[in-house]
């Protein structure tokens, strides 16, 4: 139906087209008659000039041209006269398709309200097939509640589900709170051992201190030494402590045993010192520390998240149970009403199937709507040929006003043909007088 409304609608604008390019056609027409007659008026011009012109010529030159004209005079109005023939056949064929044009609209106005009965009809059909289909939706929607409440009672087991993995996690919260408390202690305790190492290694610097302080003035007496043992090895006699014995003297030896031994102690220190410092060094114990502060955070993270968790899905069951509940009961409400629904649809099926049964003009209708499409395919090959037609018109009027154009070409040339014998005429008739004069 709609794919002929919209036909019909082409159609209509197919010969509003036509109408307007017929109208163009007629002027064009009017207009060639007019320029048609101005050249009849021409060449009858040109006719009583050159018949003049003849009369005053003498001689065989003059003769040829005149003839020439008057042979292409001639043709020209053979053309004029076929084209005022083919405008007038024009012009019958442009009424006949008026008229085909004017009867196309009837056949098309009678079709249009044959249409629109159909429709009416379709439209009764329709609401019948409408009142059927509300009822196979009322089936859907009973198959789509079911399906609902199973879903339903499956989120429920879902949920029963997770209250039991929310009480597990509450046993594993309870173990992280313990160990909790014991990563708390741990760190306590390693925060006193912190203080005490640090406490330890202030005594340990304080202890390389004075070591450093000693190790200077043992430097100093080391000086003093060499500078005693260079006066006793000089050559000369003054300058040595004791004449009578080589060897160096005993106090000398005694400073050299504490030097070494001050040395041993310095080393002894130092040794301790950076196995202290390399068994509990500050940047080990502050790790340790981050790591316990890390380990404690996390917990604590862990414990809150967990905590999160069972506190939203104690508020989701609530509410889904909640929820649930309602549901079930607009299930049951429903439930009751759809029977009630189904009992009177059932009684309404029947009334259409009686209705349906008694109703065989739909097929009718359909047969009918089938000729009435077939008739408007018709009507628009009809209206195709009558294009095609009218195409072939208008390539025909182009045709002739090329013709046209090629006689006002001819007449202009003819023209200029008659002003140029005019030229030779008169140059003939001055060389005669001159002549006689002569």
């Amino acid at each position: 139906m709609k794919r002929f409304e919209v036909s019909s609608g082409t159609k209509r604008r197919r010969q509003e087209e036509l109408l307007s390019e017929l109208d163009q056609e007629k002027a064009e027409n009017r207009q060639l008659r007019k320029r048609l007659k101005e050249a009849e008026y021409e060449i009858a011009e040109l006719n009583r000039k050159i018949s003049l012109d003849t009369l005053a010529e003498n001689g065989k030159e003059g003769d040829q041209p005149t003839l020439e004209v008057y042979r292409s005079i001639k043709s020209l109005k053979r053309n004029l006269k076929s084209s005022i023939e083919n405008c007038e056949t024009k012009d019958r064929k442009i009424q006949e398709l008026i008229s085909e044009i004017s009867r196309l609209n009837d056949e098309l106005d009678i079709s249009i309200s044959q249409l629109n009965d159909y429709k009416n009809k379709e439209s009764r059909y329709n609401a019948f097939k409408e009142k059927i289909d509300r009822l196979g939706a009322t089936e859907i929607k009973n198959k789509e509640l079911e399906e609902q409440y199973e879903q339903s009672v499956q989120d429920k087991t879902l949920l029963l589900i997770e209250l039991q993995k929310l009480r597990l996690n509450e046993k594993n919260s309870e173990k992280l709170e313990k160990e909790i408390e014991d990563m708390t202690e741990r760190y306590v305790q390693a925060l006193a051992q912190i203080s005490e190492k640090q406490k330890s290694n202030e005594i340990l610097k304080n202890m390389l201190e004075d070591k450093t302080r000693e190790l200077e003035k043992m430097r100093v007496l080391e000086g003093e030494v060499a500078m005693l043992r260079n006066k006793y090895e000089t050559p000369f006699s003054s300058q040595r402590t004791s004449l009578g014995t080589d060897a160096p003297p005993l106090w000398i030896e005694e400073y050299e045993l504490k030097l070494k031994e001050l040395q041993n102690q310095n080393q002894q220190l130092k040794n301790t010192l950076w196995n202290n410092i390399e068994v509990c060094t500050l940047d080990s114990l502050m790790a340790q520390i981050e790591t316990l502060t890390s380990i404690k955070e996390d917990s604590f993270l862990k414990y809150a998240r967990l905590q999160c968790s069972y506190h939203e899905l104690e508020y989701r069951s609530e509410a889904i149970e909640e929820s649930l509940k309602e549901q079930i009961h607009n299930l049951t409400r429903n439930y009751t009403l759809l029977e009630a629904k189904l009992e009177y649809q059932k009684v309404l099926n029947q009334e259409l199937d009686s209705r349906l049964n008694n109703c065989k003009s739909c097929q009718e209708l359909r047969e009918e709507l089938k000729i009435v499409e077939d008739r408007c395919n018709k009507l628009n090959s009809r209206l195709e040929t009558r294009t095609d037609i009218i195409e072939q018109e208008q390539k025909r009027l182009k045709d002739l006003r090329l013709l046209y154009e090629n006689g006002v070409k001819e007449l202009d040339e003819l023209k200029q043909e008659h002003y140029r014998l005019k030229e030779k005429f008169e140059r003939d008739i001055e060389l005669s007088e001159n002549g006689n004069s002569k």
